[in-house]
């Protein structure tokens, strides 16, 4: 189940891309969208916990007492800051400066280098095992990431490498921050459950991005008169952006990384620039180059191979005995 929600979570996260491509149209930055996804995120969430509270109000729980949403503990605010911090200002401005200093190709590749890092601190803090069937896996979703954002294949040739020391260190750091965010949300999801823990991460992450836009243009951020003269269909894109990208995938993400090793649900979720490249062949009407199908390939093996061992022992479970076999 860990696994399919992890899948699902890179899917729908696969349809930023195409969504942000259409907003930007409209005259809405990067930046613009990123806040506007995560403030429609937190309200929706809001709104959601708001109601689940007050209809389970005066409802015993297992122990007879009244159901009440978990509140937040003092000492875990700054964990709750730290993950908004990395899942909405850190991982986007790194990912987005190695845009701007690299080819895409080069950004997108680094950018999933993060089960690297899952592994290795998963190894530290959980002593997860680092096994050959781990980086057999990941060695082969990154080499079809790679071919998959065309960083190898004919295309290289034609629109040529564009490197920088600086872009290469924040694309290495988009991957960092992106594997400190599923391994901090492993520890804080067994507390707080998916919905809280994602609406604080939005939270925080939109006042994050709020105070600093404000304090790099010296205004507040031009999004909002934006929204207003915006027309029905950009409203309605963003409120879909935030709802999918910014609310269900999160959820799904954060519910399915507690429930599987975290390297192999972080290798699960390079399902992601699988499905944003199938979106783009069939809805946005790109070309697909023989290495890119061949990466496809190899990224959905990888996925495919890191599910063996779970598969394999549950197959070994005999029913009702309590005892493998």
């Amino acid at each position: 189940m860990g696994y399919l929600e992890i899948a699902a979570a890179g899917i729908i996260w696969a349809s930023t891309g195409p969504l942000l491509k259409i907003i930007q149209r409209s005259g809405f930055t990067s930046w613009d969208i990123v806040l506007s996804r995560s403030i429609i995120s937190t309200c929706l969430l809001g709104l959601y916990i708001a109601l689940r509270s007050l209809s389970r109000r005066g409802v015993p729980g297992p122990d007879n007492r009244e159901a009440v949403q978990p509140v937040v503990e003092s000492r875990d605010i700054l964990n709750l800051a730290l993950i908004g911090f990395l899942a909405v200002v850190f991982s986007q401005s790194t990912y987005f400066y190695a845009l701007s200093q690299t080819s895409v190709a080069v950004a997108v590749t680094l950018n999933y280098t993060s089960p690297f890092f899952v592994m290795v601190l998963s190894f530290l803090l959980y002593r997860e095992s680092i096994t050959k069937g781990k980086i057999v896996a990941l060695t082969g979703a990154v080499l079809g990431v790679a071919l998959t954002s065309g960083l190898l294949g004919p295309s290289l040739h034609s629109t040529g490498l564009k490197m920088s020391i600086p872009g290469v260190a924040a694309g290495l750091l988009s991957g960092l921050g992106y594997g400190l965010q599923t391994i901090v949300y492993k520890q804080a999801g067994r507390k707080y459950g998916p919905i809280h823990l994602n609406f604080w991460t939005m939270a925080f992450g939109s006042l994050h991005l709020f105070t600093i836009v404000t304090l790099v243009t010296g205004r507040i951020p031009q999004v909002f008169s934006k929204i207003v003269h915006a027309e029905t269909g950009t409203l309605l894109l963003l409120f879909l952006i935030g709802l999918g990208p910014g609310t269900l995938a999160f959820i799904l993400f954060a519910d399915g990384i507690n429930r599987v090793d975290a390297t192999r649900g972080c290798i699960m979720a390079m399902s992601e620039p699988v499905a944003a490249c199938l979106l783009g062949y069939f809805v946005l009407g790109e070309t697909l180059a023989p290495t890119q199908v061949i990466g496809v390939g190899l990224v959905l093996v990888s996925i495919w191979a890191v599910t063996i061992p779970e598969a394999a022992g549950n197959k070994r479970r005999v029913p009702g005995s309590g005892v493998s076999g």
